[in-house]
């Protein structure tokens, strides 16, 4: 098997190439397998890596060597290919699809642990507008994330301060908005803080919003937030990111889905963030994919064991009968 690590420069608080570079070439000594290292020269190129790797036929392992937006854009050029594995050595600032492996999370940033671990097969959301490993989500969180870049060039602010202007300047304007909303045939229309399809627990660096979250269980998990006021945002949000949906149910819906649509009713275009990266469209059309992909991981890792087991039906219920 090949071994083809992919270099984000632009991951993380500062350029670790040459670190990231002595630790392959240190690792790699221990392994017969050929292997490449690359450096993305610009967005979305790892995704040409990726396909153009598969091309030749032969089986590869693709690192992504940096934060969730490098993993991101290997999975999106993995998906649907059969002589691909995929890997994550963590290197950004965020790195939470990874944090779902709780105590063995901090062994992925033991680049021998991956090279010579073993695969687990996990589900991938797809979508007309890209693909995910961990979440995707249309609404407040994805508005939030996509106006930071509007403070980009204020020297003073550090992300976190960049980060709570945009919630700031979020919060201040209305916090719904008009979406149709379709989870396997049926279909949602209301004012709505966000939606969220998860394949992961953890996103957004502190978010933990569907703890019984599996993402090999063959299934998406839904939440739909209506709208609320700003008096009750501060404690809906709070809810949202311990993982609590089920103490607002007149607010969170969880549902179990393999196909969902969201539409802008008005037909303008919404951010729409997959896995921290935003893309724009009025409509994602997000499925689960058929094909699962192989993610390589520390030997005898797993994820964490699911705290609490809710009893969620597949097809939609009224909120309040959801049951703990």
């Amino acid at each position: 098997m090949k071994h083809i690590f992919i270099i984000n420069p632009a991951a993380g608080k500062r350029d670790q190439s040459v670190d990231i570079e002595k630790a392959i070439k240190k690792t790699m000594e221990q392994s017969a397998d050929p292997y490449e290292i690359i450096a993305t020269k610009y967005p979305r190129y790892a995704c040409e890596v990726v396909k153009n790797a598969a091309s030749r036929e032969e089986y590869v392992r693709i690192y992504a060597c940096g934060g969730d937006g490098t993993l991101n854009e290997v999975v999106c050029g993995a998906t649907g290919l059969k002589n691909v594995e995929v890997a994550h050595y963590p290197c950004g600032t965020g790195n939470d699809f990874i944090r779902i492996f709780g105590e063995d999370a901090k062994r992925f940033y033991d680049l021998s642990e991956l090279v010579f671990g073993e695969t687990v097969d996990v589900d991938v959301i797809e979508s007309n507008i890209g693909s995910a490993l961990n979440v995707c989500s249309a609404g407040y969180d994805a508005r939030i994330a996509n106006d930071v870049k509007l403070y980009r060039k204020w020297p003073l602010l550090n992300s976190k301060g960049k980060y709570m202007l945009s919630l700031i300047r979020n919060t201040i304007r209305p916090l719904g908005r008009e979406y149709k909303v379709t989870i396997d045939g049926d279909t949602f229309e209301d004012r709505y803080t966000l939606v969220l399809v998860a394949n992961g627990r953890y996103y957004g660096g502190g978010f933990y919003p569907v703890p019984i979250a599996d993402p090999g269980d063959g299934d998406l998990d839904v939440l739909l937030v209506k709208e609320v006021s700003r008096l009750s945002v501060a404690k809906l949000l709070g809810l949202y990111m311990k993982g609590q949906f089920d103490k607002m149910p007149e607010y969170i819906r969880h549902l179990k889905a393999r196909k969902i649509t969201i539409e802008n009713s008005d037909g303008t275009q919404m951010p729409i963030n997959l896995d921290g990266e935003i893309m724009f469209s009025d409509r994602a059309d997000i499925k689960l994919c058929e094909q699962k992909v192989k993610f390589a991981i520390p030997r005898s890792a797993s994820w964490a064991h699911v705290e609490k087991k809710r009893d969620i039906q597949r097809k939609p219920v009224d909120a309040v009968e959801i049951k703990i």
